[in-house]
């Protein structure tokens, strides 16, 4: 072992890189541990709403959650299963999760969905805007002023962002959103409504609207293989 640390101290490029190498492993652990303390807090907050007594006449808490699995890379459903289904459920909500990565299928979902307490829509910004487009357009009358949750699981997520600006971590962000809902935290949002002429079609936007060719294109760049040494803003120009 002395050998090998004379060896590595009396090697330049092997000291900076096992140098650097320590601190990024000092820095990782750190933030895990603060990850770690803060997800300790948040389940015992969550835990003395699901320690509260039930009084005659109420029922369970219910919501059901709309997971886009294939969100963040496919890490969506990891990232719902450990920062925030802990916290709904220690809360004593009762779920009712469904999972696709097919946003055609989120509107058969709606549609089959008994009345709940709250609805929960958990991806990022192009899952959000469907899950708006189909929850404003479905005509049951029974979900008219249920509330809507969000969780961030997405890169940008820039609905979220506009609604509750915050720097936290993703882990974090998750999980104080899912902390938000557990809480019954409710705040009125404008809905733009977007009509083309006569036609009846309707479409809705939370944080901005965004059309023309470049977004076009920006939307079926992520189907196609780049090299990784052409960024990503000069991929419509190809």
């Amino acid at each position: 072992m002395s050998k090998f640390v004379t060896g590595v101290w009396n090697h330049k490029k092997k000291a900076v890189f096992f140098g650097g190498l320590a601190a990024w492993g000092i820095s990782y652990g750190w933030e895990k541990k603060r990850t770690n303390d803060e997800m300790h807090i948040l389940c015992l907050r969550a835990k003395a709403f699901g320690d509260e007594l039930i009084k005659p006449g109420q029922s369970v808490r219910k919501a059901v959650v709309i997971l886009n699995s294939g969100s963040h890379k496919s890490k969506g459903r990891k990232l719902y299963d450990n920062f925030a289904a802990p916290l709904l459920n220690l809360a004593g909500i009762q779920t009712t999760l469904y999972v696709t990565n097919d946003t055609a299928k989120l509107r058969d979902y709606l549609e089959h969905t008994e009345p709940t307490n709250a609805v929960i829509f958990a991806g990022g910004d192009s899952t959000i805007f469907e899950c708006i487009q189909s929850f404003l357009t479905l005509e049951k009358p029974e979900f008219l002023g249920t509330p809507v949750g969000i969780l961030p699981l997405g890169f940008t997520n820039v609905v979220y962002n506009s609604l509750r600006p915050d720097n936290l971590k993703e882990t974090l962000k998750i999980a104080q959103a899912a902390m938000t809902i557990v809480e019954g935290y409710a705040q009125p949002t404008d809905v733009l409504e977007i009509r083309i002429g006569d036609k009846e079609e309707k479409e809705y936007a939370l944080a901005g609207l965004q059309w023309g060719p470049l977004k076009d294109v920006e939307v079926t760049v992520p189907k196609f293989v780049m090299p990784p040494e052409i960024p990503k803003f000069y991929c419509p120009f190809l």
